[in-house]
């Protein structure tokens, strides 16, 4: 049974050229959710009121998904857009999780602001900078440009079910396999980002994880995150309130698993 979640704020946080939809509830050290690529802030609906029992959680979209700013002609930054945000909410130090796209974020705005970094958690995480030594399967590439090809025909169901193929099923499994409430879940996020009607803006080059960032002040913990779950909220947050460095907040370094 889901624990109910505590009295909520939601609200718009101006940014450079745009603004960012943002929900906050619960009391507590700062956590703050960046959802994935082709999903919205909806992504954590299962997690968030877990981990707003012990923190005040913090999640929104990014620009150019769910109820924020379109993306929009002007370059733009993920990393300023969250250095902003967390101005607004006057958070000077927070624990950071990014899903997907979202964990490259996250370690280019550790890099980038380590003294607001209380702790650093990508999952699944991409990089920035890295290019892949291994290219996709053969299958897997037909796929992608078949999702590109239904995109540029209008047929955006089709294109999203690719997707949801790609992303939420995996080659290893069936759609039958996948539990139907998610699966629809990110259907619908998905969607709605595919309608938006705005292409995708030009993103400044965000800053990309050195090959010496273990040098700049980041421990690595023994812990691994390889992918999420309507548990991993309750996970998670054993982690952080066993981890040693939550006892040490004036310390200056994050700590990453």
């Amino acid at each position: 049974m889901m624990p109910e979640t505590p009295p909520t704020q939601t609200g718009y946080a101006p940014v450079n050229n745009g603004r960012l939809w943002y929900e906050a509830a619960g009391t507590g050290h700062p956590l703050v959710l960046l959802h994935g690529g082709l999903v919205d802030s909806r992504l954590w609906d299962p997690q968030f009121p877990v981990f707003a029992q012990h923190y005040r959680t913090i999640r929104y979209d990014l620009r150019g998904h769910g109820r924020s700013s379109d993306a929009g002609p002007e370059p733009y930054s993920h990393i300023d857009d969250l250095h902003t945000l967390l101005g607004v909410l006057e958070i000077p130090r927070a624990h950071i999780l990014g899903l997907s796209m979202s964990g490259a974020i996250v370690v280019d705005f550790a890099l980038a602001h380590p003294e607001m970094v209380t702790a650093l958690l990508p999952v699944a995480a991409g990089l920035s900078g890295y290019e892949p030594r291994v290219e996709p399967a053969p299958e897997i590439e037909q796929r992608f440009a078949d999702e590109e090809a239904a995109l540029e025909r209008g047929a955006v169901d089709e294109a999203v079910e690719i997707s949801l193929q790609l992303w939420t099923d995996g080659t290893q499994r069936t759609p039958e396999q996948i539990d139907p409430a998610v699966r629809e879940c990110v259907r619908q996020m998905t969607t709605a980002l595919y309608t938006r009607g705005d292409p995708p803006g030009p993103v400044r080059l965000e800053r990309p994880a050195a090959p010496g960032s273990a040098r700049s002040g980041f421990r690595r913990s023994s812990s691994s995150v390889i992918g999420i779950s309507p548990t991993y909220g309750r996970w998670q947050t054993r982690w952080l309130r066993a981890s040693p460095a939550r006892a040490r907040q004036s310390s200056r370094i994050p700590h990453i698993i």
